[in-house]
């Protein structure tokens, strides 16, 4: 009787080689799919707000977009647009540590936020380029997302001075069609100025923002709030035209944020 013959050594490694590599060209493959898929959802949830917010003008004759009255820190942007999006009950269903879905980037996961909610005391969290933002609205409530709003456009009457600035947009039907009105954030709001040109942030502050970093005051740049790296060293945004693009983090400094921005002449690197 014939033995039957087994795989040599030889025979063994070159097969195990052949797998690493179809593995090699498979698997980034799949991850990029995968990001490609998160990013598509990411631009759905923004057209979603700029649709919500076009129909919250036209039910408001157009007045300018104000998302937050005095002491009233629980309805805020997402609150105002949530009855367009089909969610009325935005300010009674969503307690502590609750999401809504439409507010999510799935390429910042709710489970990557695992702060602790200082509850009623006013305060949230930063986000980052794959963590949610978080922010207490009520010793109850909070809200979490991935996105924010350009400040230019819109009236907070906790920062009401800024309507006093050359840069504000105080009429929104002469807002033009390519300013940016949603993004990509690691904040609810974010005024980006001239003066934010100055520096980009290095790719470490970049991945890994700190409080410290992202502070709304002083001389610390509003930019940095929506130079994230969330799909690919670029984020999603939307524009007042209703439209959504990815923007290159390099790009960013020309994307025209208010009345007085001008484009940079020189490219912005990340190192």
């Amino acid at each position: 009787m014939k033995m039957r013959k087994g795989f040599t050594l030889i025979e063994l490694l070159v097969v195990i080689a052949i797998i690493a590599l179809l593995l090699s060209v498979v698997v980034p493959a799949l991850k990029k799919a995968k990001e490609h898929a998160r990013a598509v959802i990411c631009s759905s949830n923004l057209k979603q707000f700029s649709t919500g917010l076009e129909m919250y003008q036209m039910n408001h004759n157009y007045k300018r977009f104000v998302i937050r009255h005095g002491g009233d820190t629980v309805t805020y942007w997402m609150g105002k647009l949530a009855p367009y999006m089909g969610d009325d009950k935005y300010g009674e269903l969503y307690r502590l540590g609750e999401v809504i879905k439409v507010l999510m980037c799935p390429s910042a996961p709710v489970q990557n936020q695992t702060r602790t909610v200082m509850a009623g005391a006013g305060v949230g969290y930063w986000g980052s380029w794959n963590r949610p933002w978080e922010w207490t609205r009520s010793a109850t409530m909070t809200t979490i997302s991935g996105y924010g709003i350009n400040g230019w456009v819109t009236h907070d009457s906790f920062y009401a001075g800024y309507d006093s600035e050359p840069e504000a947009y105080l009429d929104w039907m002469r807002i033009p069609a390519n300013v940016p009105i949603f993004g990509d954030c690691a904040w609810p709001v974010a005024w980006v100025r001239n003066s934010d040109k100055v520096r980009a942030p290095s790719r470490a502050e970049l991945l890994d923002p700190t409080d410290a970093t992202f502070n709304w005051g002083g001389t610390t740049p509003g930019l940095w709030k929506w130079a994230i790296p969330r799909h690919n060293m670029k984020i999603n945004m939307s524009f007042k035209d209703g439209s959504v693009s990815p923007i290159e983090l390099t790009k960013l400094y020309e994307v025209p944020w208010n009345k007085a921005f001008q484009r940079e002449s020189t490219t912005i690197e990340y190192k």
